[in-house]
């Protein structure tokens, strides 16, 4: 059988009255690059190379509805000052039954769980 592993791109949507927000909480809160900008697309590159695309739609879901569907996953080198940046943003805290993460929507989309390096490290065994 094939190997088959994620690739380096994902893209959401997101309301489009959040799109500034969103893009300043990815550039100013967490200092990803952006990438890309036009009509359909804003994409931020992390620095493990992967990409995140945002996609401006009326129809994506609210913040609330996004709590019901898939979460992705962010890994800091310091999650407690991560965290504290994040919340210092305004984002909304998700529960989301894991006491050494931290589960957040971004603005006008998805949800986030952010853990420190230790604990993906842990996971990843």
């Amino acid at each position: 059988m094939a190997k088959i592993d994620f690739g380096f791109g994902v893209s959401m949507p997101i309301r489009p009255h959040e799109r500034n927000r969103a893009e300043e909480f990815f550039s100013k809160v967490l200092g990803l690059t952006q990438t890309l900008k036009n009509e359909q697309y804003t994409c931020f590159k992390f620095p493990n190379g992967q990409i995140l695309g945002l996609t401006p739609d009326e129809n994506a879901p609210n913040e609330e509805e996004y709590e019901r569907s898939t979460w992705l996953e962010m890994v800091s080198s310091d999650f407690e000052e991560t965290k504290k940046n994040i919340l210092k943003f305004g984002v909304r805290q998700v529960v989301g039954g894991m006491s050494e993460a931290f589960f957040f929507n971004i603005p006008g989309g998805a949800v986030f769980r952010l853990l420190s390096e230790e604990m993906a490290e842990d996971q990843s065994k």
